[in-house]
């Protein structure tokens, strides 16, 4: 260790923070800073003359922005420290290389020297500078390598339905020997009994929660009060049912917001421990969860014309989930210079399962593109019948709750079918490009999946229209056959559209045209970002806008 180096500084600081090997070592019972502020006492510190503050890190971190005593350490070096003592130079990297890079120019730019264990490093020698450097990237790599291997470590396990998803959910117990939920039998009741009274009883979540209380059963977190939030969330775990769900979400890279992730990404494997629940009475409770979720998303009829029904309403699915977009409106009231009270309001149509969202009137404003190159003449007497696609022709004649299960057993043997590829290229038998036409494969055939779905859901769209007639709207049903009906020579559909009064009027209008939409939002799911759109129009339409 160079001593001479160190001649001009006059004070210090020694930084200590925990490694992975360290957070291995808290978990048995040790305390790994204390041990290491010793051992650097003892090793390092002795060695020098110059006062030496000691700042510890309770908190590990990948980024700067995790580590706040770090972040705060750095304003401080080169202004009140001359020196920063380490370990070793992988105390300071193991961040983004962004953040490296921040570490790096700051030593470099106000010569901050650096003391490890086994040496000094001077930032005026380019020889110490080149090792700095060397070390940061090194310590990235280790880490980059390590999470890798405990990021497929994991989802290996979980496809053998070993239980690696965090904490273990109410009602079960972790088995350690097996790695694989069991029972508990007494939560287990009570699960059962949640899911009885929302069903049997047609009960809602408060309903629940207030009748749990007074019989006294204590919460997952054993409190007497039972939140209803936690019994909503218990209503939708797909893990009661026997499923285990790996990967469903993961969290953005640019403000660590967590959505959902894509279905390609995803790890499902159903049967991996017992059920809590019987398959039908699943099916039950997913079915009245569905038909009161705001904005009536699939199999619901359609709400009212004065019940918030908007144009979009049961058009738009969202390309991640599956399930009907919502409209959403904000308002924001201000003041102008001139004292001029305003409302400013802004509409989205959002998926509020996946968080994600767009402006409401650019999904408004694609539809009408389409429909500005159709005339209102191809619409007439071809509203109750058209000709049906070959996807609905292969499902011609089964229920819709056989579609939906065939078409779940489907996706689940294609996501089986893309974990196989992504082993295979893991292990060199299937190349990057022959991987990619795989994914492909599977991704279109998903697609396909979708516009089942959709053909299934539109048919039970256009019944909830015609109930809707039944219902006392028949005079706004007469005012659109007639809008449609008269008119002018060659007007086009959104030419109709436009002139229509009522939003359940341009609501069915879009049920007639589209067969369904899906919307993909490319970026983090903010409502400027842009997005894809995927139209299914109804067969005679096709024909119209090929003629």
């Amino acid at each position: 260790m160079d001593v001479a180096n160190l001649a001009h500084v006059k004070r210090a600081v020694c930084y200590l923070r925990k490694s992975r090997e360290d957070e291995q070592a808290e978990r048995r019972g040790e305390d790994t800073l204390a041990a290491q502020r010793a051992m650097m006492e003892r090793e390092v510190l002795a060695r020098f003359a110059f006062s030496c503050d000691v700042c510890e890190e309770v908190a590990s971190g990948d980024s700067i922005r995790e580590r706040p005593v770090f972040r705060a350490l750095l304003s401080k070096l080169g202004v009140e420290y001359q020196a920063i003592v380490v370990k070793d130079l992988s105390r300071l990297g193991r961040g983004s290389y962004a953040d490296m890079g921040v570490v790096y120019d700051l030593i470099r730019d106000r010569q901050i020297l650096i003391v490890t264990m086994d040496a000094v490093y001077h930032p005026a020698n380019h020889s110490d500078l080149m090792m700095i450097r060397f070390f940061m990237f090194i310590s990235r790599e280790e880490y980059e390598m390590i999470t890798w291997r405990m990021r497929e470590g994991k989802a290996s396990l979980s496809r053998q339905g070993k239980w690696v998803a965090g904490s273990v959910p109410y009602g079960y117990r972790y088995d350690q020997e097996r790695r694989v939920l069991v029972p508990e039998p007494d939560e287990a009741q009570v699960v059962q009994m949640i899911f009885s009274l929302y069903v049997e009883q047609g009960l809602g979540a408060r309903a629940i929660a207030d009748t749990l209380k007074s019989l006294g059963i204590a919460s997952p977190r054993g409190h007497a009060n039972w939140r209803p939030g936690v019994i909503q969330r218990m209503l939708q775990k797909e893990v009661y049912r026997g499923t285990l769900e790996y990967r469903k979400t993961k969290r953005s890279k640019a403000d660590q917001r967590r959505m959902a992730a894509p279905l390609a990404e995803r790890i499902i494997v159903p049967n991996a421990h017992p059920p809590l629940i019987a398959e039908a009475l699943w099916a039950r409770v997913a079915l009245r969860r569905d038909a009161k979720r705001k904005g009536a998303e699939r199999g619901d009829a359609l709400p009212a014309v004065n019940e918030g029904l908007r144009e979009l309403t049961r058009v738009v699915r969202c390309g991640l989930c599956g399930h009907f977009m919502q409209y959403q409106m904000n308002r924001r009231a201000y003041r102008q210079k001139n004292g001029v009270a305003t409302e400013h309001r802004n509409e989205y149509l959002r998926c509020f399962r996946c968080r994600v969202g767009v402006r409401y009137r650019m999904v408004e404003r694609q539809l009408l593109c389409v429909m500005s190159d159709v005339g209102a003449a191809h619409l007439v007497g071809n509203e109750e019948g058209t000709n049906a696609s070959d996807d609905e022709k292969a499902y011609a004649g089964v229920g819709r709750m056989e579609i939906e299960r065939r078409v779940a057993e489907r996706k689940v043997e294609l996501e089986r079918r893309m974990r196989r590829a992504r082993a295979y290229l893991l292990d060199g038998t299937l190349a990057k490009d022959e991987y990619e036409q795989e994914k492909k494969g599977v991704t279109d055939a998903l697609l396909a999946l979708e516009r089942i779905n959709i053909a299934a859901g539109v048919e039970r769209a256009t019944d909830d229209v015609a109930s809707c007639c039944d219902l006392g709207e028949s005079a706004l049903a007469n005012s659109y056959e007639a809008r449609v009906g008269a008119a002018p020579h060659g007007a086009t559909l959104a030419d109709v559209y436009r002139e229509m009064a009522s939003e359940w009027e341009k609501n069915r209008l879009l049920h007639s045209v589209f067969r369904g939409a899906i919307l993909r939002v490319i970026g983090d799911g903010r409502p400027r970002d842009p997005f894809h759109l995927d139209l299914y129009v109804d067969r005679a339409i096709q024909n119209a806008l090929v003629l």
